[in-house]
């Protein structure tokens, strides 16, 4: 009889705050945030914050948020943020709750999508488009094998063909490429988020990614993980 050992691959959902932590390691440009577990921890981070912040539910089997009342929006002082989370915790009453995510809220701007798939042709495939109201409505996106170059990133950005948004469109502010280009190679260029962790990466979803007066910034983020374990077969 031979024992041999065989890698049983399972996928695993990362929470929010999973998904912002790696991408805020690898240098990408997260909002400021944090995972407090209790009231009180919430009330004491977000004195350390500018205000106004969101407050979000984190459970472990809550996607989307907003749909049960998980998500407050602009919150003006530290007591709000207390009445914020105390009122989730009376409506929701979630045996799952882990705790709350903490975050500055980011002011608008023009708002894209960032993500990543493995596709049977050219394996890892990152994408980029238009977020927000335009996601479903212009559906504008493209897609590259990465990793990809600062020409790649260059050209990902023309293609959409929104160059009367990025000089600024109304409210918008005026977009600088250069810091698209930037964010997309820190993600899926040669030494990017993606390409060292692509392995054990299946999807990511980044949305939306916002660019405003203060630069850009990942507001979302998701991500699903590939967990390998060694059974024994006999």
């Amino acid at each position: 009889m031979n024992n041999t050992k065989a890698a049983a691959i399972h996928t695993k959902i990362l929470s929010e705050v999973e998904s912002k932590k790696l991408l805020q390691q690898a240098g990408l440009p997260v909002v400021p945030n944090r995972f407090c577990k209790s009231t009180e921890e919430a009330v004491l981070y977000s004195k350390e914050l500018t205000f106004p912040v969101v407050v979000k539910i984190v459970a472990k089997d809550v996607v989307h948020k907003s749909d049960i009342g998980g998500v407050v929006l602009n919150i003006q002082t530290p007591e709000e943020v207390g009445n914020a989370c105390n009122n989730i915790l009376k409506a929701l009453k979630h045996e799952e709750l882990e705790g709350f995510l903490v975050e500055e809220m980011a002011t608008t701007g023009l708002e894209f999508i960032i993500g990543s798939f493995k596709d049977e042709s050219y394996g890892d495939v990152i994408m980029f488009g238009l977020g927000g109201v335009f996601t479903e409505v212009l559906k504008k996106f493209t897609l590259r094998a990465i990793p990809i170059s600062e020409h790649d990133a260059k050209c990902m950005i023309a293609s959409l063909k929104i160059e009367q948004l990025l000089q600024g469109y109304r409210h918008l502010p005026k977009v600088d490429k250069e810091k698209l280009v930037q964010v997309l190679l820190q993600f899926g260029g040669k030494d990017g988020f993606l390409t060292k962790h692509a392995s054990k990466i299946k999807e990511v979803d980044i949305n939306p990614l916002i660019y405003n007066h203060d630069g850009v910034v990942i507001v979302d983020a998701s991500m699903v993980v590939y967990q390998i374990e060694n059974e024994l077969s006999l």
